[in-house]
């Protein structure tokens, strides 16, 4: 799988001072021990046989067309992950998703605790696996604004949820992120700061 995510499609191995190493995709496989060291050697010689990867040189094999078959049939059958979390400062705030899926968002809802929708965000995002999602400082006034019942009584902080929809593999996907709003001033502006985290698993 990191061999079929490499740039080059490439599979380096050889012998340092350190020993015996593995690496594709800029991850190293090879554990500092003989057992590690034996075992890797006999994946490389039984991912060959199956016609997975060809030697092209020394210490370099390339990823074969049926490898790359392999290795996208594993892709579709592995369980989505993805993490969303929202980064940058309170005037300048992002959606950040990683996925280990290419993933195309579509569409971003601001809702209240209960899931009851406010606003929303047609997004038109390409599709890939990391994304930095501008956050609309109107949508969250509007939902900050909402009457809702569970928001603080002095200063109207609170939770709410954001609801990022996208396609993965033809089908479509919801995640939901549960957020805390939070008034804050910088610079003698008021701003709200939205906060929240979470990874998901989705089959």
């Amino acid at each position: 799988m990191a061999a079929a995510s490499d740039p080059n499609g490439h599979v380096m191995t050889g012998s340092t001072m350190g020993g015996f190493f593995v690496q594709a995709n800029n991850q190293s496989f090879v554990e500092d021990s003989p057992r590690s060291e034996a075992t890797w050697k006999r994946v490389l010689k039984r991912l060959s046989e199956l016609g997975y990867l060809d030697q092209t040189n020394h210490g370099v094999y390339k990823v074969t067309d049926e490898g790359f078959a392999r290795a996208d049939k594993e892709t579709v059958a592995a369980p989505l992950e993805l993490s969303l979390s929202l980064v940058g400062t309170p005037d300048k705030q992002m959606l950040s998703l990683v996925s280990n899926k290419s993933i195309a968002p579509t569409k971003l809802d601001f809702l209240m605790s209960s899931g009851t929708y406010i606003t929303g965000t047609e997004l038109e995002e390409a599709a890939g696996s990391t994304f930095r999602i501008p956050l609309d400082p109107q949508k969250i006034t509007e939902l900050f604004n909402a009457p809702r019942p569970d928001k603080n009584y002095a200063d109207h902080a609170g939770p709410a949820a954001l609801r990022l929809v996208f396609t993965a593999n033809g089908r479509r996907y919801e995640a939901v992120l549960p957020i805390l709003l939070e008034p804050v001033s910088i610079n003698h502006t008021q701003w709200l700061k939205v906060v929240g985290s979470q990874s998901y698993t989705l089959t």
